[in-house]
């Protein structure tokens, strides 16, 4: 399955009634279980199934899972991209590993990588935090190395005051302000990127309808963003754009009322 360039993989223990599928079956269950795996990934999306499987090219989308797909019969050498990651466990000076890439008529699995976009290098960030009310004197007074007393800044407004409060779990890298955090158990420590006030909802665009968001749930993807990223009132802030999103509004459909 090819989405966006990806080759996402997923396993299903097939219970005592499934292992004795025929091999048409168990592909059919598996064409049919995966799109349902990663549905929240494929909503509202075409995607393109590839099987090594010629009899599976007419199946048709099950309508009850909401995506749309295209099956079709993958060309010479079927299973080296799609089995890549299990295929090639080893370093890349694996010997042995060479030896069979050389063998395979000069196939070899594309790798795809992620490009961070123009508006997210840290030159970037630094003149958008800059340009933020709270952030920016913060980071011009901490360039100067000074923390400034109470007394200066007690007429400044409480964003401004809790940041001011959390100045020694602050740092500067490459001229970006980052926030040291740690897990709930205390043994991972992470460097957060403080984000300002405008960039917020594309985070949480990208973090929560991204090409690996999946539209999770409020708990995972406040997870996911504070593993890179922090901001005051973020719990909050997360929870009301999960519940904003028209995309799961409509994947979850209308509630349901009991009858009385």
């Amino acid at each position: 399955m090819v989405v966006n360039g990806l080759w996402p993989t997923s396993a299903k223990i097939l219970s005592k009634a499934q292992r004795n599928y025929c091999v048409t079956s168990r592909a059919v269950l598996a064409i049919v279980k995966t799109p349902e795996q990663f549905q929240k990934y494929l909503y509202v999306q075409e995607f393109h199934l590839l099987t090594d499987h010629s009899a599976l090219t007419w199946l048709l989308c099950p309508a009850s899972i909401g995506v749309q797909f295209h099956v079709r019969t993958s060309s010479k050498h079927p299973t080296h991209q799609r089995n890549a990651i299990s295929r090639r466990p080893f370093p890349e000076d694996c010997s042995h590993c060479q030896k069979v890439e050389q063998r395979a008529d000069g196939q070899r699995v594309r790798i795809v990588a992620t490009a961070a976009a123009n508006c997210w290098d840290r030159q970037a960030l630094r003149r958008e935090q800059l340009a933020d009310n709270d952030l920016g004197p913060l980071i011009r007074e901490m360039e100067a190395g000074q923390r400034p007393e109470w007394k200066d800044i007690s007429d400044w407004g409480p964003i401004y005051k809790s940041y001011w409060a959390k100045w020694k779990s602050l740092t500067l890298r490459d001229g970006v302000l980052e926030r040291h955090g740690e897990s709930a158990d205390g043994k991972k420590k992470t460097a957060q990127i403080v984000i300002p006030h405008s960039k917020m909802k594309e985070v949480l665009a990208v973090m929560h309808g991204g090409t690996t968001g999946g539209h999770l749930g409020a708990n995972k993807i406040i997870d996911k963003v504070r593993q890179r990223y922090y901001w005051l009132h973020l719990r909050g802030d997360v929870e009301r754009f999960c519940q904003q999103c028209d995309t799961c509004a409509a994947s979850r459909g209308p509630r349901t009322r009991s009858r009385g």
